[in-house]
């Protein structure tokens, strides 16, 4: 028979001494056991250390008890689960925060915001108050975000016209929404006319030269081997340049109007700050990249900043670090951060780290969705900083995709998608029955639509023109065992062995003709069309998690596959293609074949998991307390303030608010007597996709 292990107080073993000592084996029942006796006073001593023992046994067992320890003990009990080799099971460090801050010369900034919509590919959009831009020049528009885009511009007004976007557009190649700022950068246009060496006049595009002074400094080329500042006088769009050219310059090349004759440094170590308030401390941040502040430019490009503290404290809103400590890198020097500054986190505590050892011991078995959101949960991208605040697996109801949806905690977090400019050859030279290839450029989630523009646009080559050149010379390939309409091909682009696209001028009943003025590689060809794209579902099959695609049709030897624009679209390029950390938790996710070591994958064989971002939605929350006797109302804001924010952003993707639910949280207060919720009056409904968050300013007590 075996008795459980009981742990005795200091009374109960002096009870049991005392016991033993009026036994018939002890000194017997006259012994003197009365309070001061020396005895009594030897047993209590003992009972007292007996006690001290077991007291060390009890946090003995709780030492190794992962429901008990604490700190240190916590961190040993990681180590034996294995954290000295899987390191994301190590307790998270504090962090301090990042941002991008903008530099500018507080005397020619002008700010404001869209006043409506607009798709890409607009040529004039309009803006709620542009009356203090320059009548041209260049401005830049949601600095900072992934919809930054950069432009030069005339104006009217309120309206903007788009003179160069890019490189070579004439339109908007984003589609912005209401309110997101317009910043002006620079006084700039372009060339509307070739200046040579020794010229003395430079003309600009028509229209611009009204926004530029009668007389100032022109800089032509600039950070380029042919950069130049010359003085000049202006007439319209004419400048007359009062030193001749001393280098050539483009038609179409940018200049720009000097400001006040000096490029800025923003050195390393330089410090600006968030001010303090009433209600929060004073941030400080430290430039970790220099930077420049060009002639000629009123704002600098982004350049990155690190807190000097680490923690929560340290993650403040877009706009709010606006000064320097001493007079900053310049004199008149202004700053600010367009987005948020993030990554600032706490140290780990005991109860969120024990909780995440559970969970991965209750998910060892790969694949499940508990073992898929408890590894995702805190990931983080080495090479953006960003981890992951949030995450929740939807399953589909049908056999499909799972999604994982993921945010880093901030309103701005996007999948962060970039086109894929040019051409992608997927199966370059095919074999008789090839039909599965993978797009080119890991960054999964890809963008896929079913409606035009369709991403990826895929296109197979043309099955009735193919095969081996058998000649090639100057400007043609020849192949005398293919037989062919002449001219059939005009427009269509020819690629050969070494994957290179030259576009057919014309063709003989056997030869292409280019005019590129090259000669294209012997071996096998192949001839596109980019004017109609495979259609989704019908032609092709595509996994948008991996990029994987198969054909409907199977391709037959020298036959080929390439994503590429459409020409109807050019500028959206063949596909869209994620990068930072959606694309490090699709990859951590998916694994990776060519990198097994680090990302060995945690999706079961057959499955797919597509990443994905929740729409974020913030909703007012007017909520009226009756404070009971010895409170007031103000005293009770906050605590109330705090169950509406914990209760909300504790809900999950398309969880709805329900009213009774938050009159419960709010009535479980201490001081609480009696609440109502005016807003909202009913419960909200969220759609799916959706995460509802809130912060102190939405949640309004009276």
């Amino acid at each position: 028979m075996t008795t459980a292990l009981r742990f005795l107080t200091a009374p109960e073993v002096l009870a049991n001494m005392f016991a033993h000592v009026k036994s018939p084996t002890g000194l017997g029942s006259d012994a003197d056991l009365l309070p001061g006796s020396a005895t009594r006073t030897t047993l209590e001593c003992a009972a007292l250390s007996d006690a001290a023992i077991y007291v060390q046994m009890s946090r003995l067992l709780n030492l190794f008890s992962l429901d008990k320890c604490r700190g240190d003990d916590l961190d040993q009990r990681a180590v034996e689960i294995g954290s000295d080799i899987l390191t994301f099971l190590r307790r998270r460090p504090a962090q301090t925060s990042v941002a991008d801050i903008i530099v500018g010369n507080g005397t020619f900034l002008q700010n404001t915001t869209f006043s409506a919509d607009v798709d890409y590919g607009s040529a004039t959009f309009n803006v709620v108050n542009g009356a203090g831009f320059p009548t041209s020049g260049a401005l830049t528009i949601s600095a900072g975000t992934a919809n930054e885009e950069d432009l030069i511009y005339t104006r009217v007004g309120n309206v903007f016209a788009v003179v160069l976007s890019g490189l070579t557009s004439t339109v908007l190649r984003r589609s912005h929404a209401a309110g997101e700022p317009v910043v002006s950068v620079s006084i700039r246009t372009t060339l509307a006319a070739l200046v040579n060496i020794g010229d003395t006049v430079a003309h600009l595009f028509t229209g611009t030269g009204a926004a530029w002074n009668a007389s100032g400094v022109v800089i032509f080329d600039r950070n380029q081997g042919t950069q130049e500042k010359i003085a000049f006088t202006r007439s319209g769009d004419t400048l007359t340049l009062l030193t001749p050219a001393v280098f050539a310059h483009a038609l179409g090349a940018v200049v720009i109007q000097g400001t006040d004759g000096t490029d800025h440094a923003i050195p390393t170590g330089a410090q600006p700050f968030v001010p303090p308030t009433v209600s929060s401390a004073q941030v400080n941040f430290t430039v970790t990249q220099a930077g420049t502040l060009f002639d000629g430019d009123f704002v600098s490009g982004l350049i990155p900043v690190q807190s000097v503290l680490v923690g929560s404290a340290t993650r403040v809103g877009s706009n709010q670090i606006t000064k320097w400590t001493g007079v900053g890198p310049f004199i008149g020097a202004t700053v600010t951060n367009p987005a948020s500054a993030t990554r600032g986190v706490d140290r780990e505590g005991d109860d969120d780290f024990r909780q995440r050892l559970k969970d991965f011991l209750q998910s060892l078995s790969r694949g499940t969705p508990l073992a898929i959101t408890t590894f995702v949960k805190g990931l983080q991208d080495p090479d953006t900083g960003a981890s992951v605040a949030f995450v929740q697996i939807v399953e589909p109801v049908l056999p499909g995709r799972s999604i994982l949806y993921i945010t880093d905690g901030t309103l701005a977090f996007s999948l962060a998608q970039q086109p894929f400019l040019g051409r992608d050859v997927i199966i370059s030279d095919a074999s008789a029955g090839d039909a599965r290839g993978k797009l080119g450029t890991y960054g999964p989630p890809y963008n896929y639509s079913t409606s035009a523009p369709v991403a990826p646009r895929l296109f197979s080559s043309l099955n009735t023109v193919r095969g081996v050149s058998t000649s090639v010379g100057f400007n043609f390939l020849e192949d005398t065992a293919q037989t062919m309409t002449p001219n059939a091909f005009v427009g269509m682009w020819l690629k050969t062995v070494d994957n290179q696209f030259r576009q057919i001028a014309s063709n003989t009943a056997v030869r292409f003709i280019f005019t590129t003025g090259d000669s294209p590689s012997a071996g096998s060809y192949s001839v596109y069309d980019f004017t109609t794209p495979l259609t989704p579902g019908t032609d092709f099959q595509f996994n948008q998690s991996t990029g994987d695609l198969e054909l409907t049709t199977l391709l037959a030897t020298h036959d080929g596959l390439v994503a590429a624009s459409d020409g109807a679209s050019p500028s959206l390029g063949a596909y869209m293609y994620s990068s930072g950390l959606a694309a490090f938790v699709q990859r951590s996710v998916n694994g990776d074949p060519a990198d097994f070591n680090d990302f060995p994958g945690y999706r079961a064989a057959g499955t797919q998991v597509l990443v994905a971002v929740p729409t974020t939605q913030a909703f007012a929350f007017v909520i009226l307390v009756v404070p009971a006797r010895g409170f007031t109302v103000t005293q009770l804001t906050s605590s109330v303030q705090v169950a509406v924010e914990t209760y909300v952003n504790a809900l999950g993707i398309g969880a709805d608010v329900l009213v009774a639910e938050l009159i419960a949280v709010i009535m479980a207060l201490p001081g609480v007597a009696n609440t109502q919720v005016i807003t909202p009056a009913a419960d909200v409904s969220v759609p799916s996709g959706t995460l509802v968050r809130i912060t102190d300013s939405n949640v309004t007590v009276v």
